[in-house]
């Protein structure tokens, strides 16, 4: 089961409070039965929405982690940068050598981000499960019974998992609605 929780969870562990679990924009994740005619079309405008996403986030990202990278740097630099140190010998500056491992650091770390918001670019997709129509419920652990009514499932549907309330809002915006899932 991917994001969702049962509401038969614990007192201890049930949020409560100002600060509770669901005061964090951050909600758990939905199936949305996605029709067969809107498939492409919605399809092309999460992606769209992601990738807009991902170029909103990614100066932001850089400077946080190239400032975290830099601290570490800082911190344990001196038995890291003794080995490049003496590999570039005395051909450069102490300051040609600090704007080199500063370069290198960014390019790192604008690679690694990079891979990354490109995966959650890819993993925008349409995955197939059995569903329960009158249930209106996903079988995402392919177990292929219906969560809520326990029939044995035989329809099969392309289903759409997000937990950003901004592809929530979209997908709501052409009338789809969540699927339970269990």
């Amino acid at each position: 089961m991917r994001g969702g929780g049962s509401d038969a969870r614990s007192p201890l562990l049930r949020p409560s409070g100002p600060r509770s679990f669901t005061s964090v924009n951050k909600s758990p994740g939905m199936y949305f039965h996605l029709p067969v005619e809107l498939q492409e079309t919605l399809l092309r405008e999460l992606r769209r929405l992601r990738l807009r996403s991902s170029v909103l986030r990614f100066p932001v990202l850089l400077l946080l982690f190239c400032a975290a990278a830099a601290g570490l740097v800082l911190l344990k630099g001196d038995s890291w940068l003794g080995l490049p140190r003496r590999l570039l010998g005395d051909n450069l500056s102490d300051q040609a050598f600090r704007l080199l491992m500063i370069g290198t650091v960014v390019l790192c770390v604008a690679g690694a981000l990079a891979y990354l918001l490109r995966q959650i670019y890819r993993k925008c997709s349409i995955e197939h499960h059995r569903f329960c129509a009158p249930c209106n419920a996903v079988d995402s652990d392919d177990k292929g019974y219906c969560p809520v009514c326990r029939l044995v499932l035989s329809e099969e549907g392309g289903f759409f998992f997000t937990s950003y309330s901004n592809e929530k809002q979209l997908i709501e915006r052409h009338g789809l609605l969540p699927s339970k899932e269990a």
